[in-house]
């Protein structure tokens, strides 16, 4: 008489049913066991991303029914070819980035306690290079040869890109963020650049893995806007695989381009 051995395993609150039969050629049984296991933690989490994509793609079609966001005056001053981007308001407000941005800042201002300066807003507080300023000359001990007050944009954008690069100079990175970007409010550039700041000098500050914005990006192009939306990492992204960390260089775009009726691609 044939015996067969029958095992059951749970994931995520469905039960596996595993026998013999079902083991792969050249795997013992408690190897196909785990093969399968992997397959059907993979599969479900390719699932959720779909659906999140899938989601976020609907968001970006109903942009062009939204009076609110097609009539912004902001998107008739751009050059021919010239881009700029929006963070979404429910991505900005959801719990995982409110609560790495409240981190941030509060790290921020417990460095500058001493010298009573409170910031509140990341990108209105830190893009003229002033705050960062002396952030930096705090956390490396080294005074940087610049004024710290100067009014002009010229005079501005040049004192970032004297911090940018000694902020370079010392973290070692590639960087994802540039002055331009900074001086323009770019929430994800600013952001990137200060867990940066954060994992070199103070190591002991943990982030969330996998926090993202999605922004709404506006382009011109032959007259007319065209919008898209797409997905930007701001902390690193665990590999479900082996639990690994990568840095977050590229973004995930969705491909569901917004054709509005007025005449917009």
């Amino acid at each position: 008489m044939t015996t067969r051995s029958v095992c059951f395993a749970r994931t995520n609150g469905v039960r596996l049913f595993v026998s013999e039969m079902t083991t792969l050629p050249g795997l013992k049984s408690h190897d196909s066991i785990l093969a399968k296991l992997d397959t059907f933690k993979r599969r479900k989490k390719e699932r959720q991303e779909v659906e999140e994509l899938t989601k976020e793609s609907n968001q970006a079609m109903k942009l062009c029914t939204s009076p609110q966001f097609l009539l912004d005056p902001k998107d008739y001053e751009l050059q021919e070819g010239e881009e700029r981007m929006y963070p979404e308001k429910s991505s900005q407000n959801s719990s995982g980035f409110q609560e790495l941005s409240q981190k941030l800042l509060t790290w921020i201002n417990n460095e500058l306690a001493s010298q009573r300066i409170l910031v509140r807003d990341l990108q209105e507080d830190l893009y003229d290079g002033q705050v960062l300023q002396k952030l930096v000359e705090k956390l490396t001990g080294i005074t940087l040869a610049y004024p710290e007050v100067t009014q002009s944009e010229v005079g501005q954008l040049q004192r970032l890109k004297e911090v940018l690069s000694t902020i370079n100079s010392f973290i070692q990175v590639v960087p994802l963020w540039t002055a331009e970007l900074i001086y323009q409010k770019d929430l994800v550039a600013t952001v990137r650049l200060l867990i940066a700041l954060a994992k070199h000098f103070k190591s002991e500050l943990h982030f969330q893995p996998g926090v993202y914005l999605t922004v709404i990006i506006t382009r011109k192009l032959n007259g007319q806007l065209q919008y898209r939306y797409e997905r930007k990492y701001v902390t690193e992204i665990v590999q479900p695989e082996t639990g690994e960390f990568r840095i977050p260089l590229v973004f995930f775009r969705i491909t569901a381009h917004i054709r509005s009726s007025t005449r917009f691609t």
